[in-house]
């Protein structure tokens, strides 16, 4: 099957034997994918059916939305899950359900579903737990959640390392025809789209036409989860950008009173991102949703000024963790004691950028557990990591490149203990990690191909290993180069180098230049 594919994107879009197969290994291993891939446009955007379990989801969603069954979209406290309730909320009630939703706070209560809020929800009468963007690995609540009555079915797109057993669970990571990299709104999104096609046989541009907003947030939430913006994740960017130009949305048209122009996708993210859970609710969702300009005003102001006070604090943070650095080796461990997790990730990620090693920082909860984010570089996996430290773990859960954990307090010394002999028995290569690696002078039709397929949203890094800085400069010439550092003018044009660079929708970027006598053999 993989040769088959591979031959079809050779023959039909002229790739080459190499990059057809670093596509495949990127995810776009079907047809469907990509023709999604190198055409973005709504109508190459995979069915629902296409995500594993899907149908049987959606066959009990719709029978406990036709039973009036007391229903709750289940959340998480970020952009994507955010975007991904709202989409379900405004589904729900376009099939003439009423739901609530809730979404946990991250410092008081953390990621995912727990039973404290399962025995609440129980005794207000709720029977049926929807869950988007979270939960693959709750099994055990879920089972709790069944003795108490409570329907669950989850909706989520990150990594599973627990045992799914007994779970209804739609995860583009089971397999299926979907781009396994969705995020949860895209998920989310799809789902909404098979529950209205299927009871009120509405197509995709039905959906467009009436609703264009669910593929406004579908685009924010895919944003701000930073999944690789290619294939379906493209197709939900670009149409998200078409269609906010004209989008009269309540919200969207007080940011465009309040700025005097078109509001960015980065303050639409930093904006949903604001948020934060009080008793289950976050007032990003009732921004979203609301079609009242006056209470659009009344949510966006606060969530303004929160929004500049979490960058100021995440920026605190930062400075503070970086003052705990020493002498860098294979990765950063730091414990920020008492701070806020909302604040984690953001630390982690600009360390890793910075440092280019594995980022794990530690906050904790306000019961005092401790909290972690890890941010990787391209190359670690930070699941293997989490599994080997599984035994001193409450829980744990991500992706290869950004994840997180719990763990007691009092088992902190001992996780910095397990860390150092995880990085011991698992040395980090050296090497430069690379998707491509070209042993000598590229050619220009390679350099063709590279530069067309970072204009479709692939980042890919590609070192060419042993070529004359000068012969590489003067192939550049022809394309747009990103060197901000200007490391191609650091040797001279003889000098044999390893140029290591990335292809995105800007251009080729270049990320080192190493001259080959710096080179360790």
């Amino acid at each position: 099957m993989t040769r088959q594919i591979e031959k079809y994107i050779e023959e039909k879009y002229g790739l080459t034997s190499d990059l057809a197969k670093i596509l495949i290994d990127k995810g776009i291993n079907n047809r469907a994918l990509v023709d999604a891939f190198f055409n973005p446009e709504l109508s190459e955007l995979l069915p629902a059916e296409s995500l594993p379990n899907s149908e049987r989801a959606i066959e009990r969603i719709l029978s406990a939305v036709g039973k009036k069954k007391r229903m709750v979209v289940w959340g998480h406290e970020d952009a994507d899950g955010v975007t991904s309730v709202s989409i379900m909320l405004k589904s729900l009630n376009l099939l003439g359900a009423d739901p609530d939703y809730y979404i946990p706070s991250k410092r008081r209560e953390g990621h995912g579903l727990y039973k404290g809020a399962i025995d609440r929800l129980a005794q207000k009468g709720v029977e049926f737990i929807l869950t988007v963007d979270c939960c693959s690995s709750d099994k055990e609540v879920v089972e709790y959640a069944k003795e108490k009555g409570i329907e669950i079915v989850i909706t989520d797109h990150h990594e599973i390392s627990h045992s799914i057993d007994g779970l209804l669970l739609v995860n583009p990571k089971l397999g299926g025809d979907s781009y396994r990299y969705l995020a949860g709104c895209g998920v989310a999104f799809k789902m909404a789209w098979g529950m209205l096609s299927l009871k009120a046989g509405m197509s995709l541009y039905d959906i467009k036409e009436k609703y264009p907003e669910l593929l406004v947030f579908a685009a924010i939430g895919t944003i701000a989860d930073k999944v690789p913006p290619i294939s379906e994740n493209a197709i939900f960017i670009k149409e998200g950008a078409e269609i906010l130009k004209t989008l009269h949305l309540p919200f969207i048209e007080v940011l465009r009173k309040k700025y005097n122009s078109e509001p960015s996708w980065e303050l639409l993210v930093s904006l949903v991102s604001s948020g934060e859970s009080e008793n289950g609710k976050v007032p990003t969702v009732d921004l979203l949703l609301t079609r009242s300009m006056i209470e659009a005003e009344d949510i966006i102001e606060p969530l303004l000024k929160k929004s500049e006070e979490w960058f100021k604090n995440a920026t605190f943070y930062l400075e503070e963790a970086k003052k705990k650095i020493g002498r860098i080796r294979d990765y950063i461990l730091i414990d920020l004691k008492d701070t806020d997790p909302r604040y984690l990730g953001f630390v982690a990620n600009q360390l890793k950028e910075i440092y280019d090693v594995p980022a794990i920082i530690l906050g904790r909860k306000e019961n005092g557990t401790g909290v972690a984010e890890i941010r990787a570089p391209k190359g670690f996996n930070s699941l293997k990591l989490l599994e080997y430290l599984s035994p001193i773990l409450i829980n744990y859960g991500g992706h290869k490149l950004a994840s997180g954990f719990s763990i007691e307090e009092w088992d902190i010394p001992v996780l910095f203990e397990e860390v150092e002999r995880y990085f011991k028995e698992h040395p980090q290569s050296k090497n430069i990690f690379a998707d491509l690696v070209i042993s000598n002078q590229p050619d220009k039709e390679k350099m063709t191909h590279l530069e067309e397929l970072g204009k479709l949203g692939l980042e890919l890094r590609v070192l060419a290993n042993h070529v004359k800085l000068g012969d590489i400069k003067e192939l550049l010439e022809d394309y747009n180069v990103i060197d901000p550092e200007r490391l191609l003018d650091l040797y001279a044009p003889e000098t044999k180098v390893k140029i290591l660079f990335e292809t995105s929708k800007d251009g080729l970027r270049v990320l080192k230049v190493i001259p080959f006598d710096m080179v360790k053999p």
